[in-house]
């Protein structure tokens, strides 16, 4: 199962590293790089060329599928693995905001937050409640992509 997990990842990061949109630097109208997108007020540097290949969403998507779809007995022993899926998405978004001196929003901070708290929370959940609990984390994650999703489109 974990051969068949690591192939199908490696899969879907090779597709999306040949498929990624690459965007040439000075392309973006900076009347539109400042204006306030979807996240909230997020400003980007117009000048900022934005080639960020987008396999650590992938990856998390991947992860949070398998993640939801187990059942509650094997949930629990993939919960490390999702930490670290989940940590390494959300460095990522900050590294990416950094670098496109974007000021992070109330609403990305809050959705931050919650995720941390969700995941400090499932690691003392016994296996009936921490997939009682998946569909509220699936939804706080996909949350966090979609604000990746809106990033990634300045």
């Amino acid at each position: 199962m974990r051969l068949l997990t690591t192939v199908v990842c490696g899969t879907l990061m090779s597709l999306a590293a040949c498929s990624a949109e690459k965007k040439t630097p000075g392309a973006a109208d900076t009347a539109t790089a400042a204006k306030a997108n979807d996240m909230g007020g997020m400003r980007s540097d117009a000048s900022m060329p934005m080639t960020h290949s987008d396999t650590v969403a992938m990856s998390a998507s991947a992860d949070l599928e398998q993640f939801a779809s187990a059942p509650a007995d094997r949930v629990k022993a993939l919960l490390p693995a999702h930490k670290n899926a989940v940590e390494a998405l959300l460095a990522d978004c900050e590294q990416m905001m950094r670098q496109m001196k974007m000021t992070p929003p109330a609403k990305w901070n809050t959705a931050t937050a919650e995720i941390r708290s969700d995941l400090t929370r499932m690691r003392g959940m016994n296996p009936s409640q921490l997939k009682a609990f998946v569909p509220e984390h699936r939804a706080h994650v996909e949350g966090i992509l979609g604000m990746r999703r809106d990033m990634m489109k300045m």
